[in-house]
């Protein structure tokens, strides 16, 4: 295989993982909504009230655990896969950005849970 085979191949890689890591960013940010409707329940002020109560601790600890493994897997595949490409950083934060967004707008169902 060439270098540029193995180039095109790693940078099919980023993208793939991207696209998921996009997509899956829906369902972080959900969760953060989730606890911010129980962060505002335990603070008095009831803006939905089908919540159960007694849950603000374990959406509070899922939700970090979530949001921590989330970014740090982000962070941690792209940071290994630009050390073992070479590829000019710029140009793999143009492809990562634009195939996060693509991953983003592609499930495009659950924002309108986010902002409605």
């Amino acid at each position: 295989m060439s270098k540029k085979t193995i180039h095109i191949l790693i940078l099919s890689l980023v993208a793939s993982f991207n696209f998921i890591y996009g997509y899956l960013l829906q369902y972080v940010l959900i969760l953060f909504v989730l606890l911010f409707l129980y962060i505002s329940e335990a603070l008095g002020k009831t803006l939905d009230p089908t919540l159960d109560e007694g849950l603000l601790i374990p959406v509070l600890i899922g939700t970090t655990i979530v949001s921590l493994v989330y970014f740090s897997v982000i962070l941690s595949t792209n940071r290994s896969i630009w050390k073992k490409t070479q590829i000019k950083k710029p140009f793999l934060l143009v492809i990562i950005l634009v195939i996060f967004t693509l991953g983003v707008v592609s499930n495009g169902e659950r924002l309108s849970v986010i902002f409605n």
